[in-house]
């Protein structure tokens, strides 16, 4: 259970609103542009001085969007089914179906942004949608006596049941081949926050823990682990030290792109790439290890099973390194103070990460799964000499070189 009120479907006071956003941590920035939990004219009223920069950034985001999407008359919130899956979320006022989806954890389709692509169509079988935005795709007369709508430019009016094909695996997920600029660096100790946002509206499509390639102007590539959550659709996340080591390749490539970078420069982003995803066991309790910046790998997949809200039971052990320290402390820390399942333990780095797993999480071990930010064999057998399921430990395939 939530234990910050405002991390779920809570309207705000102008000055409660400036209270929280300036003072708990990232948690704050998440429900500003995710849940779109706010109204428009409260987002304008802040004094952005007193904020992070991260949450400057994010209200920023909020800022640019459609006014008339997020400013709503409606305080109701409707449940959605999807079907076949039978999943469900709740749509908040003034978004729409595919926002509030994704911010869910559900993977819908989509390839844009805009409503020009319609790649998430999707066909009403019960309840009432209304249009919240204008789109350039044109829904034939057809479609339109059948109940088709774009999930993308409709919110519900009334709980509604929605027939829609979900992605359920990585074969699920198109190849892409995307433009994109970029748009914000942040120095966060010895790493650099590194977002990207795609041109034309577009957005990618991928799981929590897959890899994009990063090629850039000059020919050179990167293939690097997605940080975001799928969640921020025309925005990527990417986690690089400021001083790579020269034998890490992909790492020392982006940083090179970085010390030249303005914001007019392009690149392509294409993928997603990888298997290293979570499984359909949605509701086993999650252990996460990470050292260092291996926690980019899975910032995503913590991300994505916390906004399924299905009261998963999680556990981050992230074990310091030596450049890159735990860079995201608030932002852990923030989703243990507010999210009375999530526990975290920040590790020295000279430490047995498993001997700091807290006493209350030992009766999880059989039942749980265990994401790994790297292939580590004697953790893994550290981890199965204490009665995990070798089957239920998972890490990325492929070594960033």
């Amino acid at each position: 259970m939530h234990k910050c009120a405002h991390y779920r479907h809570h309207q705000f006071a102008p000055g409660e609103l400036k209270a929280l956003a300036g003072e708990h941590y990232a948690c704050s920035a998440i429900c500003i542009v995710s849940r779109t939990t706010i109204y428009y004219e409260q987002a304008q009223s802040i004094n952005m001085s007193t904020l992070s920069q991260q949450t400057q950034y994010l209200i920023r985001v909020l800022l640019q969007a459609d006014p008339i999407s997020i400013m709503s008359n409606s305080t109701s919130i409707f449940r959605a089914t999807m079907h076949p899956s039978g999943r469900e979320f709740d749509i908040l006022p003034g978004q729409s179906l595919l926002e509030s989806g994704l911010s869910a954890g559900v993977a819908l389709p989509f390839a844009c942004a805009n409503g020009s692509c319609g790649d998430c169509l999707a066909r009403l079988e019960q309840g009432q949608v209304n249009k919240i935005r204008h789109h350039d795709y044109s829904l034939t007369e057809a479609q339109k006596l059948a109940g088709y709508c774009l999930l993308c430019s409709s919110t519900a009016t009334t709980d509604v049941q929605i027939e829609v094909h979900e992605a359920t695996s990585i074969h699920d997920i198109p190849q892409q081949h995307l433009q994109a600029k970029l748009c914000r660096v942040e120095r966060v100790q010895d790493v650099n926050i590194v977002m990207f946002k795609f041109i034309r509206a577009k957005a990618l499509r991928f799981l929590p823990g897959q890899r994009a390639n990063l090629i850039f102007p000059d020919g050179d590539t990167a293939e690097l682990p997605i940080s975001s959550c799928p969640c921020y659709a025309q925005y990527v996340e990417f986690h690089l030290p400021v001083e790579p080591l020269r034998h890490h390749v992909h790492h020392w490539v982006a940083a090179k792109f970085l010390r030249a970078a303005t914001s007019r420069d392009r690149i392509t982003i294409s993928g997603p790439a990888g298997h290293f995803t979570l499984s359909s066991a949605l509701r086993k309790p999650k252990l996460y290890i990470a050292e260092g910046l291996e926690f980019a790998q899975l910032q995503g997949l913590i991300e994505q099973v916390l906004n399924f809200d299905m009261g998963t039971r999680c556990c981050l052990l992230w074990k310091a390194a030596d450049n890159d320290s735990h860079y995201r402390l608030n932002w852990c820390r923030s989703w243990s103070d507010a999210i009375d399942e999530f526990d975290f333990v920040p590790a020295a780095k000279n430490s047995d990460v498993l001997n700091t797993l807290p006493n209350e999480w030992e009766v999880h071990l059989e039942s749980c799964e265990v994401y790994l930010g790297t292939k580590n064999p004697v953790l893994v057998q550290q981890l199965v000499r204490r009665n995990v399921d070798p089957a239920s430990i998972f890490y990325p395939e492929q070594q960033l070189a």
